[in-house]
């Protein structure tokens, strides 16, 4: 009997040590069995968007994501900043022809009111999206966990993206499991037909003095969420599942570890069966 079809596995740029080269990173991730990279300002300060494609191309995988544009709501030398690398992150999606663009619509912080900074990140997003849109580029929103409403992004829920979306034509979902396994809406996406562009995983610890969540390998996630990404990846097979840690909260030995147990955990049967 065929298998069902299930969403690739991708694994994004910001686990590889600032030592390690990107070629020597995507090897690696190609052996353990990654279909695609996720790439990030970063990956394009160490190299021009035609040497990242080459590089991906010649070991067979692709781009699943471009991180991450926005942050629209910044005011003096910041918010210059960001238009210089929402502009730089464009251009390399355009000139990558693959890979959905991540955006993160910012916040304005606590001395603005929360109801004005989404308006004006709405409208801001919406004008970003439209040019992607004319340049052919597919886009994705990333709603974080609410502690994020005054620190980097206004889009604290998957019901207030959902309601974005509406607004805004050609913009899809990213679900970043760390910012969303909260989210009483959670499970409603595995019913299918939601726009969801991408899918982001990571084991996830909490704090138990302030209750922040914090990023942590698949190995200890629980089985209500083994099984909510089994069930995602199930309806919706044409999108990447990648895997999303940052190298410099983690030890010294732990990406290369967690690159090659998330892609064994992602592929076992709790996974997919």
């Amino acid at each position: 009997m065929q298998a069902s079809p299930i969403s690739p596995i991708a694994l994004n740029h910001y686990i590889c040590p600032q030592n390690v080269k990107f070629v020597d990173f995507v090897g690696l991730a190609q052996k353990h069995g990654y279909k695609a990279i996720g790439i990030s300002l970063r990956t394009l300060q160490e190299l021009s968007a035609r040497e990242i494609a080459a590089i991906v191309n010649a070991h067979g995988m692709q781009i699943s994501s471009i991180n991450s544009a926005g942050f629209f709501v910044e005011d003096g030398l910041l918010s210059s900043k960001h238009n210089d690398d929402n502009h730089t992150l464009l251009a390399a999606a355009i000139e990558l022809n693959q890979g959905k663009l991540n955006i993160i619509p910012g916040n304005a912080g606590l001395s603005t009111c929360l109801a004005s900074t989404r308006q004006r990140a709405l409208i801001a997003t919406r004008e970003f999206v439209a040019k992607a849109n004319d340049a052919g580029i597919k886009t994705v929103l990333e709603p974080f966990f609410p502690t994020g409403s005054t620190i980097k992004n206004c889009v604290n829920s998957i019901g207030q993206a959902l309601e974005w979306l509406e607004e805004i034509p050609g913009l899809e979902l990213n679900i970043d499991l760390l910012h969303t396994w909260w989210d009483p809406d959670l499970n409603l996406l595995t019913a299918g037909g939601y726009p969801l562009g991408l899918f982001q995983v990571c084991g996830i610890s909490i704090n138990h003095q302030n209750g922040m969540p914090s990023r942590t390998g698949l190995q200890g996630i629980n089985f209500e969420l083994a099984g909510f990404i089994y069930k995602l990846r199930m309806v919706y097979p044409d999108i990447y599942t990648e895997v999303e840690l940052f190298a410099e909260q983690l030890s010294a030995n732990e990406p290369n570890a967690i690159i090659e147990q998330s892609s064994k955990l992602l592929n076992r049967e709790a996974y997919t069966k």
